[in-house]
């Protein structure tokens, strides 16, 4: 999991990459910065508050605030009871790192508008 979460981390700034190819001259700058900046930005949004709203002991639809800033259950133990052999910590990096090239992957349909 942690392989697969390195090769989505390197696929944010090669989506930049990308999307700077196909757009014009002046709007790379600004495809590359959208790309790195939801790097950033999700991924402190998902250690601050996203994990513990998706997977926290709450309702279906959302989970609680329980576990911000990842306090509480959040450990290097497998404790999930869908991921036994998975590390919390691995399951938090693997979840972050979709999050982050979802934002990404949104910003190609908004280059040069």
């Amino acid at each position: 999991m942690l392989a697969a979460s390195a090769l989505v981390m390197i696929m944010t700034p090669a989506l930049g990459l990308f999307y700077g190819g196909l757009a014009n001259a002046e709007n790379v700058s600004n495809t590359m910065t959208m790309c790195f900046v939801s790097v950033a930005v999700v991924t402190i949004q998902r250690v601050l508050v996203g994990y513990s709203c998706a997977f926290g002991d709450g309702s279906e639809a959302f989970g609680s605030f329980r576990w911000v800033a990842l306090t509480g259950r959040v450990s290097m133990a497998p404790s999930r009871d869908d991921a036994t052999t998975v590390p919390e910590y691995t399951f938090v990096a693997f979840q972050c790192m979709f999050a982050q090239i979802t934002p990404a992957i949104i910003s190609g349909a908004i280059i040069g508008r």
